[in-house]
């Protein structure tokens, strides 16, 4: 139950059972999507492969006549998929997929049924393997584009919090440090956490080069390395989701890859870990599916001194009606969090999810600023004033990009990026700059089971506090 409803508060809407997983959910799962309006992508438990397991063509029959006859009843129930990642139209498969699609028409013929995922239309955007992973991810909406109608499939990765890590991994190694640089040094120096990750050849590269940005992976200890790992998932999903987001009509929308863990896994794509606790990246999913929502497509994020930086700033409404006399505001704060841009517009966003028009913001990056990170914050407010989203970009510089050969390299197509072991860190550079904050917190006992705790956070200090 809590699974569900956290994936309610966290702005989804449907749920993709993989095949992968090889199961059929209870009842209650199906019941618990019903009460919360979540809508179910029901896959049969075909994956990769083109057998039923070790049943019978008799069995498998007899589990999906009976398993569809409990689908049916569901509203929740929304599309039926054959399965996942495999060939539907190979010899072999056929007469499987053929079944699947037979049972399911002739007990509900009010859903739609699709071959197989990815196929006809929905993707899993994880092309090109190289470079894109590991580098800007800009990228992933110009690569899977307007011309992509759903994305069935896709995440980042980072390691799981460290209260899940107290409970599976020995005390002596959660204790070792530093974790380094060396991704293959590291698996041998932590074999537990090794042997209880997912996929390692995809996700502890794209974990370690993105939480190297972060920062000194030479000096950080385990539950810093979980920390930058997670805070560069939320970079990654808080991009590409509202960047996916804002091709409504053209892309539909988008299923995880995972919400929840599979299992009590060390390192792995989840967005919540196998005790239920949300991970970092969790709150960047919810802020990219807020109902109305401000962002900006910045193009990349990273730059090189004596280059101009330019975003494309909009703003996104799913209410049904339009949003008069908006104003958006868009600051850019230096290395130092100092202003150095500010401007104010007035729009309309147009209801029913489709962008608002475009207003674009420039700012000449001095040619000696040094390695290191400035900030794009832009907050929407209605005609009122009351806010009603704010979004903060944080824009790498970097040396080698003001090389106008290597600029080039960089903006023109996907390439690799390298882990950050001279810097520059975005952890100690914002430390350097303190402020103050002030807090509140009331608690209300909603039943024996539950409670709810309201915190409230200001600044009072003379800088942002960033990533609040």
């Amino acid at each position: 139950e809590w699974m569900l409803r956290a994936a309610k508060l966290n702005g989804l809407n449907i749920l993709r059972l993989n095949g992968g997983t090889s199961i059929f959910e209870t009842e209650q799962f199906y019941n618990l999507c019903d009460e919360n309006g979540l809508i179910v992508w029901q896959e049969a438990p075909l994956n990769w492969d083109d057998s039923p397991g070790t049943s019978s063509i008799d069995v498998w029959k007899e589990q999906l006549t009976q398993c569809v006859l409990r689908f049916r009843q569901h509203p929740s129930t929304g599309v039926y998929v054959g399965g996942n990642e495999f060939d539907p139209f190979v010899n072999g498969v056929e007469p499987l997929v053929g079944l699947i699609r037979e049972v399911f028409a002739g007990y509900d013929g009010k859903r739609p049924f699709r071959m197989n995922s990815p196929c006809g239309g929905d993707v899993h955007a994880y092309a090109p393997p190289d470079g894109i992973y590991a580098g800007d991810e800009n990228w992933y909406h110009k690569i899977f584009d307007r011309g992509t109608c759903f994305v069935s499939e896709w995440s980042f990765s980072s390691f799981a919090n460290m209260s899940l890590l107290k409970r599976i991994i020995p005390a002596a190694e959660l204790e070792i440090k530093p974790v380094g640089y060396d991704v293959e040094k590291f698996k041998n120096k932590y074999p537990t956490i090794r042997d209880r990750s997912a996929e390692l050849k995809y996700t502890f590269v794209k974990s370690w080069l993105k939480a190297s940005w972060y920062g000194d992976l030479g000096k950080a200890d385990l539950a810093q390395l979980v920390e930058y790992s997670q805070m560069g998932y939320e970079h990654n999903i808080a991009c590409v989701f509202e960047q996916w987001r804002a091709q409504f009509p053209y892309t539909g929308g988008e299923t995880l890859w995972t919400f929840n863990s599979l299992g009590p896994i060390a390192e792995s794509w989840h967005l919540i870990d196998w005790c239920g606790q949300p991970q970092i990246p969790f709150y960047a999913a919810k802020r990219a599916n807020e109902p109305v929502h401000v962002m900006a497509d910045t193009g990349f994020f990273s730059w090189g001194p004596g280059d101009t930086f330019r975003a494309s700033v909009f703003a996104l409404n799913d209410r049904d009606h339009v949003l008069k006399g908006a104003r958006i505001a868009a600051r850019i704060l230096d290395q130092k969090l100092k202003l150095v841009h500010d401007d104010t517009w007035e729009t309309d966003v147009p209801a029913g999810g489709t962008m608002s028009d475009t207003h674009a913001v420039a700012w000449p990056i001095p040619s000696d600023m040094p390695e290191g990170y400035f900030f794009l914050e832009l907050t929407l407010s209605d005609a009122q004033g009351v806010q009603l989203s704010r979004r903060a970009h944080w824009l790498r510089v970097v040396k080698l990009l003001a090389d106008p050969i290597e600029r080039k390299k960089w903006q023109s197509a996907p390439v690799e990026d390298l882990v950050a072991q001279t810097g520059p860190w975005l952890k100690p550079q914002i430390e350097a700059i303190p402020t103050s904050l002030e807090g509140t917190a009331s608690f209300q006992q909603n039943s024996k089971l539950e409670a709810e705790i309201t915190v409230n956070v200001r600044n009072t200090g003379n800088f942002p506090a960033y990533p609040l």
